[in-house]
């Protein structure tokens, strides 16, 4: 047998694919809630990552269209303790691979929810520096700033005490990263006049 891939061919062109971008747009779960209610668990990406809603309704000879509402912080950590103490016993017939992927949603749901850490930021002066890097600067209470370095998505933040000189850059955690887009959002939205497009910039990145 000669499998030998014709390079011209679909098939023989899948030899030089090079995967540069993968997400799962949307996804379910249903089940029994209780003894005659029947839940659906939705997952759909947004442009500010994954998003879970629940519908339910009452076993009956007519299915009623989806009611969706969005799950809370709580009820996600609820579900997903749920849905991992029954991935160590599973039911037959449930694909094992497929409910894994949605504890790995999410989890990462969870994890990047917002933190408060930016509740009471202030915005001072943004620029883009001789590297193109956006460089952002803040005020976090009465006397420390910090700075926010934006190197093409790469956003690092550093923060100290005014009269001492910077601190070190370090990466933030996807709750902290979340606060700050949202403190930037509410002060791009509040803005008058109109704030530097660059913090709308310094917002999406970090959303990333």
């Amino acid at each position: 047998m000669n499998t030998t891939q014709n390079p011209a061919s679909p098939t023989g062109m899948l030899t030089q694919f090079t995967a540069v971008h993968a997400e799962v747009l949307q996804m379910t779960i249903s089940g029994r809630l209780g003894i005659d209610q029947v839940a659906k668990i939705l997952y759909e990406l947004s442009n500010t990552g994954g998003r879970f809603f629940i519908d339910v309704h009452t076993i009956g000879p007519i299915t009623p269209a989806p009611l969706y509402r969005e799950l809370s912080q709580e009820e996600m950590q609820t579900l997903l303790a749920t849905l991992q103490a029954e991935e160590q016993d599973p039911p037959a017939g449930l694909d094992l691979t497929t409910l894994q992927t949605f504890i790995h949603l999410l989890s990462q749901a969870i994890g990047s929810q917002s933190s408060n850490r930016f509740n009471y930021i202030s915005f001072g002066e943004v620029v883009r520096d001789t590297s193109n890097a956006i460089v952002g600067h803040v005020g976090l209470g009465i006397d420390v700033v910090g700075t926010i370095h934006d190197a093409h998505c790469d956003v690092t933040f550093e923060q100290h005490v005014v009269m001492l000189p910077p601190g070190p850059f370090q990466h933030l955690s996807p709750a902290d990263k979340a606060s700050l887009a949202a403190a930037i959002e509410a002060f791009i939205s509040k803005a008058q006049p109109r704030a530097n497009p660059l913090w709308e910039q310094l917002a999406d990145d970090l959303r990333k």
